[in-house]
């Protein structure tokens, strides 16, 4: 029940328990200080591991099971950080708001 599982979304995996997440082309830090661009899953389950970071740093006690539906409620085809903060605090959108 802690765990999430995170395929690439160019996997085509339809199996709707499963958490999708770019894995093709990722860049990402290469020895000597270069970037380059790297594909797998583990670089979709990164990008997830941090998506959930952000939402637990918002909410401390959420499960992984509230953190999968936050993450595929509104974009079932790739996570949306913004959609997912805004369904958690119960805006009604993600666009940023000014301060008065």
């Amino acid at each position: 029940p802690a765990v999430i599982a995170v395929d690439a979304v160019e996997n085509d995996n339809t199996d709707s328990s499963i958490v999708r997440a770019p894995g093709r082309d990722v860049i990402s830090l290469a020895p000597e200080g270069h970037y380059d661009f790297y594909s797998g899953s583990s670089l979709a389950t990164a990008e997830v591991s941090g998506l959930v970071a952000l939402l637990r740093a918002e909410r401390k006690q959420l499960s992984a099971a509230q953190a999968q539906g936050l993450l595929t409620e509104e974009a079932p085809a790739i996570p949306n950080a913004c959609v997912a903060l805004a369904s958690l605090m119960h805006r009604p959108d993600c666009h940023v708001r000014d301060s008065d």
